[in-house]
């Protein structure tokens, strides 16, 4: 396991905290996903706070949480084929992931499904080519379910 890492809690989150979890991708959902789906209408919703500006290019401050990418590839050689690639160009303001965002999830579409874990982008100013590390690999995955000593956490198939 190469980029993936995980806090466990002592204690669950109260439900008057967080009212739903996310839910994992299962081995394969990507691959599975791409297959039935044109390529171009596959996105993700990519979260975190991240860098607020980027000099010299000022991006100004960022008034959202989530935001919206495309997907490019699914194994980039540039990544051995571990990460998945997504682009947010052009963003219009929506899309792309920044500096401190790593460590976030990248959810399928608009839903629950966590895909991968935001790794790193090759544009400084959040507007570029983003890599994500995919979560959906089964030794990824029994690594993560390998701490589930209760059963909690829900794995997802396409």
């Amino acid at each position: 396991i190469q980029d993936v890492g995980l806090v466990v809690l002592d204690k669950p989150v109260p439900r008057r905290v967080v009212d739903e979890y996310a839910s994992l991708a299962a081995a394969g959902f990507l691959d599975e996903a791409a297959a039935n789906e044109p390529k171009k209408g596959i996105t993700f919703t990519v979260s975190g706070y991240g860098l607020q500006d980027v000099k010299p290019v000022v991006v100004g401050v960022r008034e959202r949480l989530m935001a919206t990418s495309q997907l490019v590839n699914l194994a980039s050689a540039l990544t051995d084929g571990f990460n998945l690639q997504t682009s947010a160009s052009p963003g219009g303001g929506r899309g792309g992931t920044c500096s401190g965002d790593s460590g976030g999830p990248i959810l399928y579409g608009t839903t629950d499904i966590i895909v991968a874990i935001n790794s790193f982008g090759l544009n400084a100013n959040c507007a570029g080519l983003d890599f994500s590390y995919r979560i959906d690999r089964q030794e990824v995955l029994d690594w993560i379910l390998s701490f589930d000593t209760k059963g909690q956490v829900q794995v997802v198939s396409f």
